[in-house]
């Protein structure tokens, strides 16, 4: 098997929520020399943290989303108390429901962004693969 097939491999068994010591066992099974094995493992390493660090932030996005949807209900329960106040004070809850529906918007589109690793299309490289 080619040392890219490998790494595509790594990064599927990665992705599918494998751990470094399952990768390792499935890499000394394939009788590859040790240089390849060592800087597969150390890709592996780099992937596995990479990987950890973008789920993690992704659960800020999550969190973003959530303010997003709070900002909106501030600007529904202003707009619903201003009607009732005076017809100028109309601006401020249009201008709070316009912003909390694009940070919404915005923090939402970056929640659903998959999260990728490997050369194909990836926003992401390891150290490793910018050597290549």
């Amino acid at each position: 098997m080619e040392k890219h097939q490998l790494e595509s491999q790594i990064f599927q068994m990665i992705e599918s929520g494998k751990d470094y010591l399952e990768i390792k066992k499935m890499l000394e099974r394939k009788a590859l020399p040790a240089e390849t094995l060592k800087q597969l493992l150390r890709l592996t390493d780099e992937s596995i943290a990479a990987f950890l660090l973008e789920k993690q932030k992704k659960s800020k996005f999550l969190v973003q989303v959530l303010l997003g949807i709070t900002i909106v209900l501030i600007g529904i329960f202003v707009l619903l108390i201003s009607g009732n106040i005076t017809e100028r004070v109309y601006i401020l809850p249009y201008g709070i429901l316009l912003g909390g529906g694009w940070y919404l918007k915005e923090s939402y589109k970056k929640y659903k962004r998959p999260i990728t690793l490997g050369r194909s299309g990836s926003r992401f490289r390891t150290k490793k693969e910018r050597r290549f």
